[in-house]
């Protein structure tokens, strides 16, 4: 497989999770027709994979594509896109997917790496300096209160982190730097007859987010202010919740006795609330870092989730559109390079591979 686009010279890319094509960050398959093309990153040509590796490439493509991070399917093509950055385009569209475990393991993992080694780091640093004051005062209880001293100081600051400002990027109505001593003041209305309105402060007046807007601002703002203090929160308690708002079932029951009095107009409103908004009607107007570690990395994985799938959604529809002249284009190549027999042996393991996913 050449490593350079046929249009544009530039490289293709590289990736190491397909063992039979590692070129590529962006490879589209139709596993009906047995066609490959790697999608050039900088001319966005489509470069069709040579007839004698592409059906090895097609089991590698459908295997990474079943276990990828984020899947979805938009206009009759599915995208799936992996933890490490590869993107796959498939002609069969995929299977409807929850959250998995996997895709946000890694990102807690992470997280409680650092608070492992931060905490490792405070207690040696706490223990040298409680160590050099008795060696240096010639007393061993200056040394120990020293350290206790420090080491208050150390816990005063892990539960109570100082954050000088958060950056978030811009894109909406709200300010690109919140000082830290508001961060508090972020919450939901609490309004469960609308849309919640996510308020954020702005010198001395107020930004109301709703929609779209808002599930941005979260988006870019949990992963900041959740870190240390959601680092062992239980992702399968986040997950039943995520899942429960999904439903609609995460109301209480008296919010649900009231439900049934609203009219039909509010009702609609409510069913096709997102799942992230469900989330937030259970906020009761709280202050956003006040809320359970388990409900922040909650509204955490749907707001993310909310923005990678509209993200994948609007990435279909463009590949759709161009996935039709790149189909033409690759069957008269085909056409050309094959022979007749060749080609009725094609159609014949064709056959026989479909076969088998129905059985």
């Amino acid at each position: 497989m050449h490593r350079s686009c046929l249009r544009c010279d530039r490289s293709l890319g590289a990736n190491d999770e397909l063992p039979n094509l590692a070129v590529g960050r962006r490879i589209a398959f139709d596993s009906n027709r047995g066609r490959v093309w790697v999608v050039c990153p900088h001319c966005q040509q489509w470069n069709l994979v040579p007839l004698d590796r592409r059906w090895e490439v097609l089991e590698d493509c459908e295997r990474v594509a079943a276990t990828a991070e984020s899947r979805v399917d938009g206009h009759g093509i599915g995208i799936a896109r992996t933890e490490r950055g590869l993107t796959l385009l498939l002609a069969t569209g995929v299977p409807e997917s929850d959250i998995a475990n996997s895709r946000y393991g890694h990102r807690l993992e992470g997280r409680l790496r650092l608070v492992k080694w931060t905490a490792a780091a405070l207690v040696l640093l706490t223990i040298a300096i409680g160590v050099r004051v008795a060696f240096e005062g010639g007393a061993p209880i200056a040394g120990v209160f020293a350290g206790g001293f420090v080491a208050f100081s150390f816990w005063h600051l892990w539960n109570h982190p100082p954050r000088p400002w958060v950056r978030v990027p811009s894109g909406t109505a709200a300010p690109r730097i919140i000082p830290g001593h508001r961060l508090n003041e972020i919450r939901f209305d609490g309004n469960l007859k609308t849309a919640p309105a996510l308020v954020i402060p702005r010198w001395k007046s107020q930004v109301r987010l709703a929609g779209v807007d808002a599930a941005r601002f979260l988006a870019a703002l949990l992963p900041k202010v959740n870190g240390v203090e959601c680092a062992g929160a239980s992702i399968e308690v986040a997950l039943k919740k995520v899942a429960a708002a999904e439903r609609g079932t995460h109301q209480p029951a008296h919010q649900r006795k009231r439900s049934r009095r609203e009219t039909a107009v509010e009702a609609s409103q409510k069913s096709s609330a997102r799942p992230w908004e469900r989330l937030a009607r259970q906020t009761a107007g709280r202050p956003l870092l006040e809320l359970a570690p388990d409900v922040r990395l909650a509204l955490e994985m749907a707001v993310t989730e909310e923005m990678e799938q509209r993200t994948l959604a609007g990435d279909a529809v463009e590949s759709g559109k161009q996935w039709a002249d790149e189909e033409e284009i690759g069957a008269i190549a085909d056409d050309l390079l094959v022979p007749d027999e060749v080609r009725a042996r094609l159609g014949e393991l064709t056959e026989r591979k479909k076969k088998r996913r129905k059985g």
